[in-house]
């Protein structure tokens, strides 16, 4: 008994840590894509969002999907991490352009 009691409890730990970070890189990475446009889709990306929102609404996830999301913690980051360079490229690219408008006297909100 006190074996299972170990493996659940870590498997618990585990869960609660990768899911936590899991949702909140979810809501990054939505959060990124609603501001480029839609056709911005590097590697299905969105597809592969819509999944992760629906293991997440699932509740309670499998041993294996608990498992693949521990081994892909790193890629996730990574994913993450170039949605975001992008949106900070979009909205820098908006700004030089607004920046322009008012430079030639024009109103950059159209």
């Amino acid at each position: 008994m006190a074996p299972f009691l170990a493996r659940y409890r870590s498997a618990s730990l585990s869960f609660c840590w990768v899911g936590s970070f899991r949702f909140a890189t979810l809501g990054w990475m939505e959060r990124h894509l609603r501001t480029l446009p839609p056709e911005f889709d590097p590697n299905g990306v969105r597809e592969y969002v819509e999944t992760m929102k629906q293991w997440v609404h699932q509740g309670r996830w499998t041993p294996v999907q608990l498992q693949t999301l521990e081994s892909r913690l790193g890629d996730i980051q990574a994913v993450e991490g170039r949605l975001r360079n992008a949106r900070r490229a979009e909205v820098r690219e908006v700004f030089v352009q607004a920046r322009q408008a008012i430079a030639q006297g024009r109103v950059p909100v159209t």
